[in-house]
């Protein structure tokens, strides 16, 4: 055992542990329920408009719930992350030359999923939007926060495929990066609540969803 927590009001408990150990267990309520790590396998990264695997050497940066930083990879890399925690992990990937803007994968795993696989999709810094998503309340024109928008293009020969995944902060916005002129589907969630989809082109450096209120 290497760490025992009560749920505080909010049912959260906070634990310090490392993601390249996939030894972990979760036992919730004296055993009632138990979890095991996310095995994750990020593959090398591609670039979204060739489709063909980026040359430099590439970089994974996860905040928010713990933080780790694996620098100089030239191949795939496999990380564990344990399910049900109450924030997203954002992961965010990058090449170490800086010819590509970091991407950002906002992934929370719910339940007991035991494996994902994240191809990453970059965009070149010549070519990118840097585009800030607000979302608000259709009604009352009021940001919302915690809304995850899951980015969707389709790829010749692969079809629908998720590029980018950000949630809201507490001012209702997020960063994403995009292919000036290119087509998406914004999927948004409240929580693991389905809401909406958004057909976007990405022609402006700000991009406002409105939701109704549910």
């Amino acid at each position: 055992t290497v760490g025992r927590l009560k749920t505080d009001s909010s049912g959260e408990a906070t634990f310090n542990l490392k993601t390249d150990d996939s030894n972990y267990i979760s036992l919730v309520n004296n055993g009632e329920f138990t979890y095991s790590p996310v095995t994750v396998t990020v593959l090398y990264p591609k670039n979204e408009e060739t489709l063909e695997q980026i040359t430099e050497k590439w970089k994974i940066e996860i905040s928010q719930n713990l933080y780790a930083y694996y620098p100089d990879l030239n191949t795939t890399k496999i990380v564990y992350l344990l399910p049900n925690t109450a924030l997203s992990y954002n992961i965010k990937i990058g090449d170490m030359n800086g010819n590509y803007f970091q991407r950002t994968y906002s992934k929370i795993y719910p339940g007991n999923p035991l494996t994902d696989t994240l191809q990453p999709y970059l965009v070149k810094t010549t070519t990118g939007l840097l585009t800030t998503i607000t979302t608000k309340n259709a009604i009352t024109n009021t940001n919302i926060s915690g809304i995850t928008i899951k980015i969707y293009k389709f790829i010749s020969g692969q079809g629908r495929t998720l590029v980018e995944q950000v949630t809201t902060d507490n001012k209702g916005q997020a960063i994403s990066l995009l292919v000036l002129g290119s087509e998406y589907e914004f999927e948004c969630y409240s929580g693991a609540t389905f809401i909406k989809t958004y057909s976007i082109t990405a022609t402006s450096s700000t991009i406002f969803i409105y939701l109704q209120p549910t």
